[in-house]
């Protein structure tokens, strides 16, 4: 234990053992340390261009944005709303649609209205709404918008919702490969309801503005089956752990790089404490000017987390 201790006073405390330089600060460590942080860096980054264009961005956009809807939603106490398959099919009727007569809105240039596409898909809505998007790079980036537009965030915090659908389908808008959201938000009309009650009741049919772009490649990975026999157990999983690491890399990897910069940032000016503090009448500036020179980089890291980053790529994001 005394080694440990006297091992750790070498590293971070200036003593007579260490010449007053505390191997911490006067090792290259800190210099291979930074450079470490800035290829992980660099990976955040890269994951922008990257994750569009894997098979599994539209499932984790889908995903994502479903998590995203119901958080901005409980945290107002609303209830959280429900996937539905119908919806889902009704969302990605529409995004195929504008894909192949190349529009972007709620209406269509023949003038099908959005609940078209839900009672096309044997939904029966008391209440309905709709939100678009495209041309974005990450869920986030949609939900953000969508927050910060009134119209939209109404239809997110509104409580006549209690189910969801969202379609992520990718193709072709104005000679330009993207992504398109489609987001249904909708009631079921109560079975109970008698005719003459129904013919009353006034169907609520939100429409926000314009919204954001998300193409969907739907891709599953649960396993096919041809000819009765199903894919190898080793593809599945193969599949799996690509999809588990697409999704870190699109939902946790950020966070977790941040909080990782945030702690180094609290070591490394710990450390440049002590260092000056201790031997206050025993100083090194090269030590001190490497250590200021690493907190002020690893500042201005934290700074441009991935919501940053995106301002600074050109992309045609509409909502």
């Amino acid at each position: 234990m005394k080694k440990f201790v006297l091992q750790l006073q070498r590293i971070f405390i200036p003593c007579k053992e260490n010449n007053y330089r505390p191997k911490f600060l006067d090792s290259k460590f800190l210099i291979y340390y930074f450079i470490f942080l800035f290829i992980l860096k660099f990976i955040s980054f890269s994951s922008l261009f990257i994750l569009p264009k894997s098979v599994y961005f539209a499932d984790i956009t889908k995903t994502r944005l479903v998590e995203l809807t119901n958080k901005t939603r409980e945290t107002l106490g609303l209830q959280s709303l429900k996937v539905n398959p119908l919806l889902e099919k009704a969302a990605e009727l529409k995004a195929q649609d504008m894909f192949s007569k190349g529009y972007f809105s709620h209406y269509s240039p023949t003038g099908i209205s959005p609940w078209y596409w839900i009672k096309l898909a044997d939904y029966n809505y008391r209440s309905a709404g709709e939100n678009l998007a495209i041309g974005f790079l990450d869920s986030n980036e949609v939900v953000n918008a969508w927050e910060d537009s009134p119209s939209h965030r109404e239809n997110i915090l509104n409580s006549n919702y209690s189910e969801i659908g969202i379609a992520v389908v990718k193709g072709e808008f104005l000679g330009n490969k993207t992504y398109v959201v489609v987001q249904m938000f909708a009631s079921p009309k109560i079975k109970q309801e008698t005719i003459f009650e129904e013919e009353k009741t006034t169907t609520s049919q939100t429409i926000t503005g314009t919204t954001i772009t998300l193409e969907s490649t739907t891709s599953s990975t649960t396993s096919s089956e041809i000819a009765g026999i199903s894919s190898l157990p080793e593809e599945n999983i193969n599949k799996d752990l690509k999809f588990n690491f697409y999704k870190f890399l699109a939902i946790d990897y950020d966070d977790l790089l941040r909080k990782i910069i945030f702690y180094s940032l609290i070591i490394i000016a710990a450390a440049l404490i002590i260092n000056i503090f201790v031997k206050f009448n025993i100083q090194y500036p090269d030590l001190i000017i490497k250590a200021v020179a690493v907190i002020i980089l690893l500042c201005v890291f934290n700074y441009f987390d991935k919501f940053s980053m995106l301002q600074l790529i050109s992309h045609n994001f509409m909502i």
